[in-house]
């Protein structure tokens, strides 16, 4: 059975969000990329994700403005230190869609994509595709 193609919901941002969206994640972000196999019912998924992390909630505000899409989540409280929050998009094209749209302002998103493209390689490669 294939699996429906989903969308982005990520809108199209400005040159200047898209310039600062990229100094956050450069600075405070993170792009995960992950082969995780199958489980029982489940197929095999190539997940691609990116995070901002952050004590100021006005930024991570931001990021969901900028972008129109993603969660903030708070994360656990640790004794002595501010509260922090992390901004993330989990759906995979979403997710890509936003890393090419910084990319030209953010070497970690290109490396980002660098090992997304490698590991959709590896999957054209093998018997998941």
């Amino acid at each position: 059975m294939p699996i429906p193609f989903r969308p982005s919901d990520v809108r199209v941002m400005s040159d200047v969000e898209a310039a600062w969206m990229g100094a956050i994640f450069e600075g405070e972000g993170s792009g995960i990329v992950g082969d995780y196999p199958s489980g029982v019912g489940h197929y095999p998924t190539r997940k691609i994700t990116a995070v901002v992390a952050n004590t100021d909630p006005e930024v991570l505000s931001a990021c969901l403005r900028f972008t129109g899409s993603g969660r903030v989540y708070g994360k656990p409280a640790v004794p002595g230190h501010r509260p922090a929050f992390a901004w993330t998009i989990q759906k995979r094209n979403s997710a890509l869609d936003f890393l090419h749209q910084i990319a030209p302002y953010s070497w970690k998103a290109q490396r980002t994509l660098d090992r997304a493209a490698e590991l959709d390689e590896r999957w054209e490669g093998s018997s998941h595709s």
